[in-house]
C-alpha cells in the first residue's frame, strides 16, 4: 500500500498523512487522527471509492491497491 500511497495519496497527504497546506486549510483531519483511524476500514473505503469526502475518488484503482492503501493508512496510527 505504500507504494501506491506515494503514487497516489501524497501529494495532498503528505508523506507522514498530515496533510498538505490546502487540506490543513479546510480543516481536513490528518491520516493520523482520531477521526481517521477511528473509522472502519469499509467506511473508509466507501468514502475514497464514492468521493463524498473525498475529492478525487480512487477510481480505477484495483481493488485490492485499495485494501492495501487503506492497510497503509491504518498503520500511520500514532
Amino acid at each position: 500500500g505504500q507504494e501506491v500511497y506515494a503514487k497516489r495519496c501524497k501529494g495532498c497527504h503528505a508523506e507522514d498523512g498530515a496533510g498538505n497546506a490546502m487540506l490543513k486549510k479546510k480543516n481536513t483531519p490528518a491520516l493520523t487522527s482520531a477521526a481517521v483511524q477511528g473509522k472502519a476500514a469499509p467506511v473508509l473505503k466507501k468514502a475514497l471509492m464514492e468521493g463524498a469526502t473525498h475529492k478525487t475518488p480512487a477510481k480505477g484503482m484495483a481493488d485490492a491497491d485499495v485494501d492495501n492503501v487503506l492497510a497503509y493508512v491504518k498503520s500511520m496510527k500514532k
